[in-house]
């Protein structure tokens, strides 16, 4: 959605220029999966279009920003603020042409990458860089409540590392698209610290180091100096199915 409230918004960013990461429209898409290959190089019409969507996303968020200030002020009225959890995030990402690509439904960073702000009583600002998942979001919040959830739960509490007391127990995160039939593109991924590793329903492969690469423009999946490591992450990929 990209609405801009018209009486306070509209415009506000007319000047906000185009964004350009080293990914977007990328030229070379050789080492991508089918669904990529088969994207055509965009246009500058297409250019301008979602360079319009994107300074209209920008004017939509100051109402959203707008929305969380009365939220945090009818608290403060309340006397509620200091025994309240607030969470900010998003169902998922958005390509604005990385890799060719303009929506959602990928396992790269531009999809599954979601701001996360959580706000809680006596947690000092910061910010980590520790792996979640919005799966983290429901046990978090019941941990908060004190409430003990009746069966097992896929993510684990926030609240231990919001206070600083441990270091979250995960070295990877589980991500996949397994709905949407008419997409060619269901995967399952595993991302850890460094590397970004995903299996396409179709036997395809990607494989990125997320250090070295974070634009993930180079898969090192079909490099056979890198086997060791797509048998290692396409094992630990069983596992967090499996769980």
């Amino acid at each position: 959605p990209a609405t801009p409230d018209s009486s306070l918004d509209v415009g506000v960013y007319a000047l906000l220029g185009p964004h350009r990461p080293a990914s977007h429209n990328e030229a070379d898409v050789s080492d991508k999966p089918t669904w990529i290959r088969q994207l055509a190089l965009w246009t500058s019409t297409k250019m301008r279009q979602v360079d319009r969507l994107y300074r209209k996303r920008a004017e939509t968020l100051r109402s959203v920003d707008r929305l969380v200030e009365q939220v945090v002020l009818a608290l403060q009225r309340r006397g509620t603020l200091d025994d309240t959890v607030l969470v900010f995030t998003s169902d998922h990402g958005f390509l604005l042409g990385e890799h060719r690509h303009k929506a959602k439904w990928c396992p790269h960073e531009e999809c599954v990458n979601v701001p996360l702000l959580v706000r809680a009583p006596a947690v000092a600002p910061r910010r980590d860089m520790s792996l979640v998942s919005n799966v983290d979001i429901a046990p978090t919040l019941a941990d908060f409540a004190g409430a003990l959830p009746r069966r097992k739960m896929d993510g684990l509490s926030l609240r231990p590392l919001l206070y600083g007391a441990i270091p979250l127990a995960r070295d990877a995160v589980l991500l996949e698209l397994l709905g949407y039939p008419f997409l060619n593109r269901r995967f399952s991924a595993v991302r850890t610290d460094r590397w970004m590793y995903a299996e396409y329903q179709n036997g395809e492969r990607e494989l990125y180091d997320m250090l070295g690469d974070p634009g993930q423009l180079r898969s090192r999946a079909s490099e056979s100096v890198f086997a060791d490591t797509v048998a290692i992450l396409s094992a630990r990929l069983r596992i967090l199915k499996a769980q």
